[in-house]
């Protein structure tokens, strides 16, 4: 069993950094201050050791008693996509900044596990296992995987890129659909008007989005249009390839950035030239595109703020601070970066 009461400096020695270090990526006072691979081995550490920082040394609201705040106090992650390959880098950035929070806010972190629909049993007993008070939901979600966190924790919050439709349900989202709309009409007035969806299609806003923009701007939509994949880069690869003679487009509009960078490896191979050619654009503005040549244009969600609040409002409803749910949207920014050209 975990020392309960472990300290900043045996943290510091598990991940094998100085404790300097560990407080700074602790506090979020530098995000640059450590490697990712650092950051991650922090992380680890504090939920190996169940460390929980000082909180009366910090002075939080209302003085609450260290030992009755940590008390039954324990949070999960779930990454609810059942991805192909691996969690999506964004969804990651998101529960590194919500975890973040909650340990500033004196709360632990036990757990982050992947949903596989395939093996709900793996999760299940996981939940069994820590019966965490609260709980985390990132990204869209299957109605049987809430059952179980319902079942399983008595507080929840949802962030993505989608609206839900739930009764006393927090969620802190940044509006998908609304920002496939803007990104059409941004693409629209680069002067394109044949443009594809490549992404996934089944109870998506992003897809939704594509469409209702191309109608309302009464742009064509023809079947051929629509690129079918899962959201991750050997999809978007694998999709290009299917319809590689086929792109009578001039834009091709990916629903993330990891379906994007497939996609630009598949139009490389083929002497498909980006923007030259075809302008692409996606949403997420994860890390990773900024190794990616072109630099991809996307759509920046504010993936550490989206974090950090949903941090805040579950805690707050764990602690009784409030009663009705909120749901709460963020903003979106269109990057323009290299990939996408106007049409002259």
């Amino acid at each position: 069993m975990a020392d309960k009461k472990a300290t900043i400096k045996q943290v510091a020695q598990l991940a094998g950094v100085s404790t300097s270090t560990v407080s700074r990526v602790i506090n979020g006072r530098d995000p640059k201050v450590a490697r990712k691979e650092v950051q991650t081995r922090i992380w680890d550490a504090v939920r190996q050791l169940d460390y929980t920082p000082n909180l009366d040394a910090q002075n939080l609201k209302k003085n609450k008693n260290l030992e009755q705040r940590k008390q039954g106090r324990q949070i999960g992650i779930v990454f609810a996509r059942d991805e192909e390959e691996k969690i999506n880098p964004f969804f990651i950035e998101i529960a590194r900044h919500f975890e973040k929070k909650s340990l500033q806010l004196g709360y632990n972190v036990k757990f982050s596990v992947r949903y596989e629909k395939e093996n709900p049993k793996k999760i299940k007993h996981i939940f069994d296992t820590y019966q965490v008070e609260g709980m985390l939901i990132l990204g869209k979600y299957s109605p049987s995987l809430l059952k179980m966190i319902k079942e399983s924790c008595s507080f929840y919050v949802y962030s993505g890129l989608q609206k839900i439709q739930q009764n006393g349900f927090d969620q802190i989202i940044c509006d998908g659909y609304q920002a496939s709309v803007a990104t059409i009409q941004h693409l629209n007035n680069l002067g394109h008007r044949k443009i594809s969806y490549l992404g996934e299609i089944g109870r998506e806003a992003r897809y939704i989005g594509y469409k209702d923009a191309m109608k309302t701007l009464g742009l064509p939509c023809p079947p051929s249009h629509i690129l079918s994949s899962r959201f991750t880069v050997e999809g978007g690869y694998k999709a290009i390839l299917k319809n590689i003679h086929n792109l009578n487009v001039t834009a091709i509009f990916c629903g993330n950035d990891w379906v994007a960078m497939g996609a630009l490896k598949a139009l490389k191979e083929h002497g498909i030239r980006v923007p030259e050619d075809i302008s692409l654009i996606s949403i997420d503005d994860i890390e990773d595109l900024q190794e990616v040549t072109p630099l991809l244009s996307t759509v920046r969600i504010p993936v550490e703020d989206m974090g950090k609040m949903a941090a805040k409002v579950l805690i707050d409803r764990m602690e009784g601070e409030r009663i009705l749910p909120l749901a709460i949207e963020l903003p979106y920014t269109i990057i323009n970066r290299e990939s996408c050209k106007p049409i002259t």
